[in-house]
């Protein structure tokens, strides 16, 4: 199949036409500007985010691939969408409604440097060989031929892996605790069977632990309670997603274990405990249980699995995404509350200055001042509510002890020291902040 495509380089958008038989909208096309229309129509086609994606970080290497038609024009056969953002980014017209026409207008004149006029792609000439690439490309796994989608562990390690929030990392943490242990799952497993029944409030409180985005604390006997995890893992694996989909069938889910297990959770309590782990006890309240965690409470200053905060991979970020990499998965806010400080100051600056350097509004001279005017702009451009604005100001404020000017004291100051209340809580009311920059 590959020796039947041929590889045309730096082809002229303007002389690619889009595929009026594009299958995503059969049968309803019937000259270029239906195409176009039919894309910016579809809310999940998603051609402006896409455009943005290329302007600021180019076209991804997947072949664009054309076919020439019975005129001698060049066809596009997949990459349709590419090209579609391209087309509209050199001219605007080619959308109707203003609103739109105003995004794109916007996003090309700041990137007007960065809009490929021309692009490399692969051809054929033959319709039956350009069908079957498609029907290996779109139609699935099929047996090994087509292409192998991510799983939702796959994904949410790629996620945790790359910084970000990991969807089901409690059920990861879960899963990898009771194999282990010598539990044996059925592959492929349904992780977000696990993760649905194991991030149930109700649940934690049943089974009476906390999970902070990197440990698991337990005031239930460690063997009673990976017996009980390990049936969980077990049979979440089976159980079909419409059986445990509300909180009741969640709880209902659990305890019917429990009750088959024979086992008394209240008769197994102890005090609290991290589970795996060697690291100092946490404290327990008058019941012996543990005590459900304010949100500061945790062990990172980033709460990986909640944050906003997706830092584009590019060369030029790779210093922030490092630093956020250490902030949601290294550094123990509880034992080195000033490195955090500094690294989360040394983020805040990093991602100030680079909205300053993408967007454009006017540097004051100082990080407060930078600050309020980022946020001024966000909210000018329509990035941020009028309200979250006005709370970053109020953060910026003297009498704030949340504000980027606290948290520049913890650094600079000799009379002043952070703590990880203090540090989480100020991270909290800065995350949306902070997420908008990149």
């Amino acid at each position: 199949m590959r020796d039947s495509f041929t590889t045309i380089p730096s082809v002229p958008v303007s002389d690619i036409k889009l595929d009026i038989q594009n299958f995503r909208y059969y049968g309803e096309l019937a000259n270029q500007d239906d195409c176009i229309k039919a894309m910016l129509d579809d809310p999940k086609s998603g051609v402006y985010e896409l455009a943005e994606d290329i302007v600021q970080n180019g076209l991804t290497p997947d072949p664009i691939v054309l076919f020439k038609d019975e005129d001698g024009e060049w066809i596009v056969r997949e990459g349709n969408r590419r090209i579609t953002a391209l087309k509209i980014l050199d001219n605007h017209q080619l959308v109707t409604s203003a609103t739109q026409r105003k995004k794109f207008i916007a996003l090309a004149t700041k990137h007007k440097e960065k809009i490929p006029n021309t692009v490399d792609c692969i051809a054929c000439d033959n319709e039956e060989c350009v069908l079957d690439y498609l029907d290996r490309l779109h139609t699935g796994f099929r047996n090994g031929t087509g292409r192998r989608s991510w799983t939702a562990e796959n994904k949410t390690l790629y996620n945790m892996h790359r910084g970000r929030s990991g969807e089901n990392a409690l059920a990861l943490k879960v899963k990898d605790m009771v194999i282990k242990d010598g539990v044996e799952l059925k592959e492929p497993y349904k992780i977000t069977n696990l993760q649905r029944i194991l991030q149930n409030k109700g649940v934690q409180s049943i089974l009476k632990f906390s999970w902070d985005g990197g440990d698991i604390t337990t005031s239930v006997e460690e063997n009673t309670f990976k017996k009980i995890m390990g049936s969980i893992a077990q049979k979440a694996g089976d159980v079909k997603a419409r059986e445990i989909y509300l909180k009741e069938h969640q709880q209902g889910f659990v305890g019917d274990i429990i009750s088959d297990l024979e086992v008394d959770v209240e008769k197994n309590t102890t005090e609290p405990y991290l589970i795996n782990s060697d690291k100092k006890n946490p404290k327990i309240n008058k019941k012996g249980t543990v005590p459900v965690k304010a949100s500061w409470d945790r062990r990172c200053l980033i709460p990986a699995r909640k944050t906003r905060l997706s830092i584009p991979d590019l060369p030029e970020n790779q210093k922030a995404r490092n630093i956020v990499n250490e902030l949601a998965r290294k550094i123990d806010v509880r034992e080195a509350p000033n490195a955090a400080a500094v690294l989360f100051r040394v983020l805040l600056e990093l991602s100030v200055e680079r909205y300053m350097e993408d967007n454009g509004p006017t540097k004051k001279g100082s990080l407060i001042g930078n600050i309020r005017s980022a946020a001024n702009h966000m909210e000018q451009n329509g990035r941020m509510l009028k309200e979250q604005k006005d709370e970053i100001e109020r953060m910026c404020g003297e009498i704030n002890l949340f504000s980027p000017k606290t948290l520049q004291r913890f650094v600079h100051s000799f009379d002043f020291s952070p703590d990880r209340q203090t540090l989480c809580v100020m991270w909290d009311n800065m995350d949306l902040f902070i997420s908008k920059c990149w």
